[in-house]
């Protein structure tokens, strides 16, 4: 019975961090419109394409940037307003950044960066001249987008086997 009402608590301060996400992420694309009548850019994660294992709030909050972008596309249709969505890999950042586990507890944001904030900022410039819906910044994001839209089964196979070889556990 401790265990139900502990996994309750848990589930329930999930759901309270990713509506907070959510919420936030929200209120900064209303609170964008009036500085920005032509143009909606939108800075994502590769988990905003794909759940992954352990950071399952994470990946929450940026698939909500990715809905929210698609929302856009279709209300902004034929206004002019271009809206665009930037997936980036591993950024250069704070050293001492943290996600927010499935668990609820925080874990260092780990491996190499893929581009610097330097990056990035070219990058969105560049979708915004060129007026480009999305954009994948690594080669290996764009290779799990098109296996992902592809084959969504081989993807989860592949997660699922590394998730079981990083654990320990034989087949």
């Amino acid at each position: 019975i401790t265990s139900v009402t502990n996994t309750r608590k848990i589930t329930k301060a999930m759901k309270m961090v990713a509506a907070a996400r959510l919420k936030r992420s929200e209120d900064r694309t209303r609170a964008m419109r009036p500085y920005t009548r032509r143009l909606k850019e939108i800075i994502s994660s590769l988990a905003g394409v794909r759940g992954m294992p352990h950071i399952s709030l994470y990946c929450a909050s940026k698939m909500a940037l990715t809905a929210i972008a698609q929302a856009l596309w279709v209300e902004l249709a034929g206004t002019g307003v271009h809206v665009g969505i930037l997936y980036v890999g591993i950024t250069e950042n704070d050293p001492d950044k943290r996600l927010l586990a499935a668990d609820g507890s925080a874990i260092q944001v780990s491996g190499n960066p893929h581009s610097t904030q330097d990056d990035v900022a070219k990058t969105v410039l560049r979708q915004v001249r060129r007026r480009i819906r999305r954009i994948v910044m690594t080669p290996a994001g764009k290779a799990l987008v098109t296996v992902q839209w592809l084959m969504p089964r081989v993807v989860t196979f592949l997660i699922t086997k590394a998730q079981k070889i990083s654990a320990g556990i034989a087949e």
